[in-house]
C-alpha cells in the first residue's frame, strides 16, 4: 500500500516508504526536493535525488507506474496530480523551469538505465 500523497504540497516520506506502487494507475507526479528515492522494476534499481521528477515516464509511457517508487532517505517532495499527458503543460505554466528539469530528470534516468 502506497502512502497518502497530498496534491499542490509538500510530502514527507520516512526512508522505505512506498511512494508509488507499480502497476498502480498514474494519478500524480513529483519533483524531489530533498533526499532520494529508489525506482525498482524487473531487477533494475535506480536512484534519484533532489530535482529529479518521479512518476513522468511511468505518465508518457505506460499511464501505470511501472516502477515502485521507494524513499530511499527521509524525503521531501512535491507534488502534482496528473492522469494524462496532455496535463504536462499546466505544470509546465506553473514554473517555467520544470520544462528543464523534466528533461533533465528523464536524461537521467535513461543514462541510469543504460548502466
Amino acid at each position: 500500500m502506497t502512502m497518502k500523497i497530498n496534491y499542490y504540497a509538500l510530502n514527507q516520506a520516512d526512508k522505505g516508504t512506498v511512494i508509488y506502487e507499480k502497476n498502480d494507475q498514474v494519478n500524480s507526479i513529483c519533483i524531489i526536493l530533498k533526499g532520494r528515492v529508489q525506482a525498482v522494476s524487473n531487477g533494475s534499481k535506480i536512484l534519484l535525488g533532489s530535482g529529479n521528477f518521479i512518476g513522468v515516464s511511468d505518465l508518457i509511457c505506460m499511464g501505470h507506474y511501472f516502477n515502485s517508487y521507494i524513499a530511499y532517505d527521509d524525503v521531501t517532495f512535491y507534488c502534482f496530480p496528473i492522469q494524462q499527458k496532455d496535463e504536462l503543460s499546466e505544470i509546465f505554466a506553473s514554473n517555467k523551469d520544470y520544462k528543464g528539469l523534466m528533461v533533465a530528470s528523464l536524461s537521467r534516468q535513461i543514462n541510469e538505465l543504460y548502466k
